[in-house]
Order: C-alpha cells, then structure tokens, then sequence
C-alpha cells in the first residue's frame, strides 16, 4: 500500500518520441469498439499529437460526441474498460476519465463537438502542426517549466498559459473563446487544485489542514467530492524550504510551526491510526528479516503512547513552503493519529530534500536529533526509535512504489539502526 492517496505528479518533458501516433492508434482501435455506435471520432491532440514537440510522454485522447446527451452513453461504454468518470473538472463541454492502471499513460477525455473544450484542443494541436518554428518555441518553453515546476501542475499550466493564448488568437478563436480558456488557466494563478485516489484520502487532507489551521498550512477553498479533489491556496512566493534555509534554520521554522502542539484528534477522524498508516512495515516484514525488527519496534511505540494527536504524516523541508502572509506554511498532510514523536521522527529520518549547507545525512540525522526533541519536550530515544521505523517504512514504501530513491532510505535506516 502506498502512503497516501494524493495523485502527486513528477512532471517531466521529453523529446518528440515517432511512436507516439502508434500508441494512440492502440489505444484508439481498444476505445473505438465500446463507442462507435455513440461517437464521432477518437481524436489525437495535445503535445503528442504534434511531429517534432517535446511533450509530457502521456497521450492525450478525446472522443468526440454530438452533444452533452451522449456523454452518460460514453460513460457506460467506458466503465467495463476501466476508465473512471471525473465530470468536467471545471472545463465545460469536456469531461474527464480517469485510465485503467495497466494501460500506457494516456487522458482520455469526452468532448462536444461545438463545444470549447475541443476546440481548444483542435485550434492548438493543428496550428503546431502546421508551424514548426511555434512548436519548437512551445517545446523549449514546456522543458524549462518542467524544471521549475517539476511537482506543480499549476504553476506549469499557469507557465504556458501566455504562449497557449498566443496560439489561440494566431489560429483565428473569437474573443469571447479566448477570454473563457484564460480564465480558466488563470484560476490556477491563485489556488491550487490536488486530485486524490481515494474519498479517504481526500477527507483525511482536509482534515488534516483544517485542523492545523491557515495560520500554519494552506488554506482550504472549495472541496470537490465528486470530482475527488481539493481546491487549496496557492501559496506565494512557495518556495520550498529546503531551497531556503540551512539546516539549523530550517529546524528552526519547524519549531516554530509546532509551537502549539499537534491538532487534537477528531471524534469521528478521518485520519487512520498510525498502526493502519504505516502496515507497509509490517507486511514488509512478513517476508523480508530486515524489517521485523523495526516492525517489532513500532508495535512497541505505538502500545507505550500516552499522547495521541493528529499527524501530519509527511512532515519534511519540501512540506513547508514559504509565504508573504504566514511566514511558513505546512502544505501535503497525509493524515495519520498517533505519538506526535512519530512526526518528528519522520522529519529526522528523510534523507532528501537536504537543507543548504551540505551536510552528509549522517550530520543532519545527528543535529536534528540533539535540537528537535528537545525543542518539543519529546523523550530523545523515542524520537530516534521514531525515526529509525520512519526510515525502514519509507524504504518499504519505496520498494512497493520501485522508487529510485529506495537506497537513500536504506542508508538512512542504517544510520538510525545504531542510534535506537
């Protein structure tokens, strides 16, 4: 089991691959036969559509239908295939899908064929086509917002949103066309919008930041149950603390952050017990020595709390962004209740991101454990028992998820081994 619902994207842009009109035919011919008799067309369109545009490697498809009435049909058609309904994601006229798990990474949406949502898609994907020098311009754009925004789907959107527009006016869209599509991009400028796996996992999100308060987290704007998704405050400047801070300073905005304790825990939480949270060990554990000790450890810890509280569950240096109004602000909780030493033994245990300064991990694993426990009136040796599990539960993680940064987590829970 992964460690948290959230959808949270690595964004990356790659060179134009010439199999990419071969992949949307396979994909095309398997959608093709649900909807035929419902569907005008399957349509090629973002990035990968265009010959020579670098592009994120994931199709982007849309089926193309008469109008709003045919769109329950599709929905139908689509469900024993594997694709889940999201509604319109706050385009009109263009509904989204979510695509089976053991298919090639593509979005599939479904479109009216007056409507904008495709004629946006069209206009832009037909004028890169026909001028390359605007694609190439567009694909050298696209990489470097990669870069700057490798986890923010919104600040990347937000990005092209000048250039799309530019496309737009040159492919001949009426104003009031033009006006619409900005206004959807720039909703993005303000807030930020994060998709979920599970209701689970949206509820316990929510929770979770409400109860720390937009004193010290992003605030919460609109929840969108339906469509499995939170609008949050897009925080600004939102830079990233380990980007930031040393790492005796950034210590230092977490105590400041914690100040007040941990949130008390709900009466009907959607948080899970840590216990719950944290299983990944213990089924690790059931087939690998390595982490029967850790295993072992945790049911110790979590059978001797006396202090139960309302985790953050995923507390380190890129979880805490930079803000003109509140300083600092806790961003990502996974929502977890237990020993409020489990989250700052998460945060002692994380092997990236690295603060400033370049200390070995060894070095930062050492200063935070001699300031932070004391910082928070937390028993030290809980602490580094914490945080040893943290890390054997992280490198569990990253074997179910073939993480690459597997071996980090197993350098950290060596470093840990020897001091609990």
């Amino acid at each position: 089991m992964r460690k948290s619902g959230a959808t949270k994207r690595h964004i990356v842009v790659v060179d134009y691959d010439p199999a990419w009109p071969r992949l949307f035919d396979r994909l095309r011919a398997r959608l093709w036969t649900a909807v035929e008799d419902v569907a005008l067309s399957v349509e090629h369109v973002g990035s990968t559509a265009v010959p020579g545009l670098a592009a994120k490697p994931i199709i982007d498809m849309s089926i193309v239908v008469r109008d709003r009435a045919d769109v329950p049909l599709v929905v139908a058609r689509l469900a024993p295939l594997g694709y889940v309904h999201r509604g319109d994601l706050g385009i009109e006229d263009r509904d989204a899908f979510d695509s089976p798990v053991d298919l090639p990474a593509h979005h599939l949406y479904a479109c009216t064929r007056s409507g904008l949502g495709l004629e946006n898609q069209l206009a832009v994907r037909d004028y890169l086509r026909a001028h390359p020098a605007a694609a190439a311009e567009y694909g050298a754009l696209k990489k470097r917002l990669a870069r700057e925004f490798p986890h923010d789907i919104g600040g990347y959107v937000v990005g092209k949103t000048d250039f799309a527009l530019g496309i737009l006016r040159a492919a001949g869209l009426p104003a009031d066309a033009l006006l619409a599509i900005e206004r959807a991009n720039r909703r993005e400028e303000t807030m930020w919008r994060k998709s979920f796996r599970s209701e689970r996992a949206l509820a316990a999100h929510v929770e979770a930041l409400n109860a720390f308060g937009s004193h010290r987290a992003a605030a919460v704007l609109d929840v969108l149950r339906k469509e499995g998704a939170v609008l949050l405050e897009r925080v600004t400047p939102g830079e990233r603390l380990a980007s930031i801070a040393t790492e005796d300073e950034a210590m230092a905005v977490v105590a400041r952050l914690f100040a007040d304790g941990w949130p008390r825990v709900p009466d009907r939480p959607s948080a899970t017990p840590l216990r719950i949270f944290a299983e990944s060990l213990a089924i690790a554990a059931a087939g690998d020595r390595e982490f029967e000790r850790p295993a072992a450890l945790l049911e110790k810890l979590i059978a001797t709390s006396t202090d139960q509280v309302l985790l953050h569950g995923d507390l380190h240096y890129d979880n805490i962004l930079s803000s003109d109004r509140a300083g600092y602000l806790l961003i990502d909780p996974k929502g977890a209740t237990g020993d409020p030493a489990f989250d700052i033994g998460y945060l002692v245990s994380r092997p990236m991101p690295a603060a400033l300064g370049g200390l070995s991990l060894e070095d930062a694993i050492d200063r935070r454990l001699a300031f932070l426990p004391k910082s928070f009136g937390l028993d030290p040796q809980r602490v580094a028992a914490f945080a040893y599990v943290a890390a054997a539960l992280s490198t569990a993680w990253a074997r179910e998820d073939d993480d690459q940064a597997h071996d980090e987590f197993v350098h950290a829970t060596r470093i840990l081994e020897r001091r609990c």
